[in-house]
């Protein structure tokens, strides 16, 4: 199910960071996730695709290689809450 809302593939992408130890991978990976199955994130340009979460960071390497991640604010407060709850 190919997912082309781009609100809806922000939140599929920060659901899969948040399952993630480091809160960060790179676009193409994230994207074409098995963890999104059974859903695909048909493909946009990073900028538009992150328009969709104040909660998401982009951080490019070269010229094709995109990093998406949480934001610090929100990571910060993930690991805040972490704490509290052990």
């Amino acid at each position: 199910m190919c997912i082309d809302d781009l609100q809806l593939a922000a939140w599929l992408m920060e659901a899969s960071l948040h399952a993630r130890s480091n809160g960060c991978a790179p676009l193409k990976e994230l994207a074409g996730s098995t963890s999104l199955f059974p859903f695909r994130i048909k493909e946009a340009a990073a900028e538009n695709l992150l328009a969709g979460s104040p909660r998401l960071d982009l951080l490019r390497h070269g010229l094709d290689d995109e990093m998406v991640m949480l934001r610090m604010e929100n990571r910060i407060g993930l690991s805040k809450s972490r704490e509290t709850d052990d």
